[in-house]
């Protein structure tokens, strides 16, 4: 089992909120900054020009949205510090509530739940909540000692969470809800069985039980199957993607379930669901894959020299690397683009043992460079 490759495989996507105060602010920045450079005008004139222009703005806006007035553009990056225990996540309360075995339904723990807050959602809410998708998957609920509720802010995300945790037969599982929405974001529960015969012996029985488990559990409906990564023999993790267009899938509004085809359960899930701002308009033409490599040369990459260069359109998600805003710990942005990625591969040679790639997030309409990565 590759620990590490789960690990960064369901830890790579999610929402922020924020974005259309941001596009708000920005507009306000730009009218400003276009009235600066402006003549001036006499005082009262100039007055009533800025009112009628501000009535003519508003009623615009009513009417066709903010993005035909100001193109999204990459917003500075919003610094975490990481918590020194748990990296991305900040724990605030840990609640345990007690398990009445005979029946198994949760009761409260000896000290009594707080009331339950206007903008909150309470721990047994989230409770219930779990039991009823616990029932529809086929997995066993807590059955004997305590289950715990934390409270946690996930500072990547920017998201305020509920996790519930609890162990049953040696085995930890836990769920996840955003605890301000209750939209559930994920569980993990992995189970590792000796059997004589798996439970799905071919591919397309486990491809089907992937698919069953997708459609039972309260997340969007109607993603196409796009992968299955086999990490080893009892842990195969699906891709359930939206098609933005046809035969272009986004990795970030998507269900990733993973399954045990030895033993047939669900052993993981996370919901990613990142929207897609496509905000171009009818007029705009996108960059050519020749104009895309001549935008990576802004970030200091030179296309010549690499033994492989591709460029693919795909759907991406902003993280500032090789931007003069690239900070080491910055919040998700809150949308995803229409991007080129643009991929360079070095292989080993006589002067390294090792091969290096690289790719490069460029804005599919305003050639932006907009984050990117490197292994190797």
């Amino acid at each position: 089992m590759k620990h590490d490759r789960i690990v960064s495989a369901y830890d790579k996507a999610g929402p922020a909120p924020g974005t259309e105060e941001r596009i708000w602010r920005s507009m306000q920045a730009r009218l400003s900054e276009e009235a600066e450079k402006a003549p001036r005008p006499h005082p009262l004139l100039r007055r009533a020009v800025l009112a009628a222009a501000c009535v003519a703005l508003l009623a615009s806006l009513l009417t066709v949205g903010y993005a035909a007035y100001e193109k999204w553009k990459l917003p500075a990056p919003v610094p975490y510090q990481p918590d020194p225990e748990y990296g991305n996540v900040r724990v605030h309360t840990e609640q345990r509530h007690s398990v009445t075995p005979q029946t198994e339904t949760v009761t409260p723990a000896e000290s009594a739940l707080p009331p339950e807050e206007p903008e909150a959602l309470s721990d047994l809410y989230f409770i219930e909540k779990a039991r009823s998708i616990l029932n529809r998957a086929g997995i066993p609920g807590p059955k004997d000692g305590e289950l715990v509720v934390r409270r946690q802010t996930h500072l990547y995300w920017n998201r305020e969470e509920a996790e519930l945790s609890w162990s049953r037969d040696g085995t930890p599982y836990s769920l996840t809800f955003d605890a301000q929405t209750g939209v559930f974001i994920g569980m993990s529960g992995i189970d590792w069985v000796i059997e004589e015969m798996a439970a799905c012996p071919t591919q397309a029985q486990a491809d089907e039980l992937a698919r069953r488990y997708y459609e039972s559990l309260p997340v969007e409906q109607g993603y196409v199957m796009r992968s299955c990564e086999k990490f080893d023999e009892q842990f195969w993790s699906y891709d359930f993607c939206r098609e933005v267009e046809p035969g272009l899938y986004s990795s970030y509004e998507c269900v990733r379930v993973a399954i045990n085809p030895v033993s047939g359960a669900l052993v993981n899930c996370r919901v990613f669901y990142v929207p897609l701002l496509d905000d171009h308009e009818p007029g705009d033409v996108p960059l050519t894959e020749a104009q895309a490599l001549e935008a990576i040369r802004s970030a200091g990459f030179d296309p010549e020299g690499w033994d492989t260069v591709t460029v693919e359109k795909t759907v991406g998600l902003p993280n500032w690397n090789f931007t003069d805003q690239m900070t080491i710990d910055a919040q998700a942005p809150a949308v995803s683009r229409l991007c080129w990625s643009v991929t360079l591969y070095a292989g080993p040679d006589e002067t390294t043992p090792f091969s290096t790639e690289t790719w490069i997030l460029v804005d599919y309409y305003t050639g932006e460079i907009l984050g990117g990565d490197t292994t190797g």
